[in-house]
């Protein structure tokens, strides 16, 4: 199976489950299928024939040690913006 393909059954199933024998073989794919699912929600936004239900999705990962196994799904974000203030600025070295 290649990307394509993987990405196309994520994006039919909303989830998938693959085996691999490396995490980062698992990490790499996830940020391949993120930067295509972008441009696939950016060109499907365009033309006006997005899934509300992908609007404000993301690609999410787990992965399980002892059977090899990486569960993709696509999920809503719960990203919540965070505000961080200064209180010292560092002295110049």
């Amino acid at each position: 199976m290649n990307g394509t393909q993987i990405f196309d059954a994520l994006l039919s199933n909303r989830k998938l489950t693959l085996v691999t024998s490396k995490r980062s073989q698992a990490d790499s794919l996830r940020v391949s299928i993120t930067r295509k699912f972008k441009d696939y929600r950016t060109q499907m936004r365009s033309l006006g024939f997005l899934d509300p239900e992908l609007e404000d999705a993301v690609v999410s990962l787990e992965w399980e040690e002892e059977s090899g196994t990486a569960r993709f799904f696509l999920r809503p974000s719960s990203r919540t913006n965070v505000t961080y203030i200064i209180l010292e600025e560092p002295d110049d070295c």
